[in-house]
């Protein structure tokens, strides 16, 4: 029996009603997804490649908070009798997967190395059209090109996507795998990186890393929504915080990668619609309930044009060159399929979901980030303005 490769979504059959209330909640979510980018500037094409070559820190300010609120928030949600059950259906996905550690490792990379070509991630992109990154349409159409073609060669390397999988259920997840109670793995996994975020803070202020002073932050209202920018850890508060409503109404985490697959499968089945039918991987991916994903993001995208046009922020990111936008694109695109998940998928979804793959697909994003990073970075392939312009005046006129 062919093997159903999608990633991000457990198979249930919600109701006409109950996939309407989830888009209803996708983009809300998104709204809420891009407006805390946006005002994390972690949506900066700068901020994402001077994280991968450890000059600046909101970036993984960010993501280790947002990773710490969603163990926290999935630990919440199995406690609860009433939501005990969502909690065990959005992990359903991990344990009917067939998808092996290196598939999870090389896609991984893949996508870390597209994230230090573009200054992007498959959910940063909807953000980045919402703030009006010059490049992130040409990142965008590399993505959309990559989904495609990884459609159409997905059964010829089915092989490598299944090679080396766990060989029984209980090794798709931590908890199961070593017999302890979920929250007991989930809880003591928030503490170091809290603490590692702390230091950080205390360390590389986040008003340093962004050139900006209080005075400067409030400079277009004095109003919180009008603010340049929050910290980091405010945003990734927000953004862990959504996979409670992710889970309870649409019975999924947050993800972000499986969209651009929905929306090519989509318009490939107007052309060849028996051709779709046909294929494991792409005919379930055009099913009614996938769109809650394009949804989301398109919630990003609003959120996130909100977000700048109340703080005048619109268009101020210094975009990459337009041929590592649509290279990257296309990078981070294939490698978050390669890999069964993205930066959120993985990152903050799988690992808080103590996926086994998600630990190994985690670092190796950061891996394949930094050493794409460092020798374009000493090649001087990257804006000069990422790195010289360092002032308040230069970065929020």
């Amino acid at each position: 029996k062919e093997e159903e490769e999608e990633e991000d979504f457990p198979k249930n059959k919600p109701s006409l009603m109950m996939i309407f209330v989830g888009f209803i909640v996708a983009a809300l979510m998104g709204i809420c997804f891009g407006f805390a980018l946006e005002k994390g500037q972690v949506f900066q094409p700068s901020i994402i490649i001077q994280q991968m070559l450890f000059q600046k820190f909101v970036m993984v300010k960010m993501f280790l908070t947002a990773a710490a609120t969603s163990l926290l928030s999935m630990t919440i949600l199995s406690f609860i009798s009433k939501t005990n059950e969502y909690f065990y259906i959005s992990r359903e996905y991990i344990w009917e997967s067939k998808r092996g550690i290196l598939a999870a490792f090389l896609g991984a990379v893949i996508l870390g190395s597209g994230m230090s070509l573009s200054g992007s991630c498959p959910g940063t992109v909807a953000a980045q059209l919402g703030a009006g990154v010059l490049t992130s349409p040409l990142v965008l159409v590399g993505g959309l090109i990559s989904a495609l073609i990884y459609c159409i060669i997905e059964p010829y390397i089915r092989p490598l996507i299944t090679f080396l999988s766990p060989k029984q259920d209980k090794q798709k997840t931590v908890d199961t795998w070593l017999k302890i109670t979920y929250w007991k793995i989930a809880l003591p996994l928030t503490i170091p990186f809290i603490v590692i975020v702390v230091l950080l803070e205390v360390y590389f202020p986040w008003m340093d890393e962004l050139a900006i002073t209080s005075k400067i932050n409030k400079s277009n209202g004095s109003f919180f929504l009008m603010y340049l920018a929050w910290p980091p850890y405010v945003s990734g508060i927000i953004v862990g915080i959504l996979q409670i409503p992710a889970i309870i109404a649409i019975k999924d985490t947050l993800g972000s990668a499986s969209s651009y697959v929905s929306l090519v499968c989509s318009a490939l089945y107007l052309i060849l619609p028996k051709y779709v039918n046909n294929s494991s991987y792409m005919k379930p991916m055009i099913s009614l309930p996938q769109f809650w994903q394009p949804i989301y993001l398109l919630g990003a995208v609003l959120g996130a044009s909100t977000s700048a046009l109340l703080s005048d922020t619109w268009n101020v990111s210094e975009p990459v060159q337009w041929y590592l936008a649509i290279v990257g694109g296309f990078f981070i695109i294939f490698g978050a399929r390669l890999a069964g998940g993205c930066t959120s998928g993985h990152g903050l979804s799988g690992f808080a979901q103590l996926s086994t793959l998600s630990f190994v697909a985690t670092p190796s994003i950061f891996i394949g980030g930094i050493f794409t990073a460092v020798p374009f970075y000493f090649l001087n392939v990257y804006p000069k303005d990422f790195f010289d312009c360092s002032d308040s005046s230069c970065i929020w006129s």
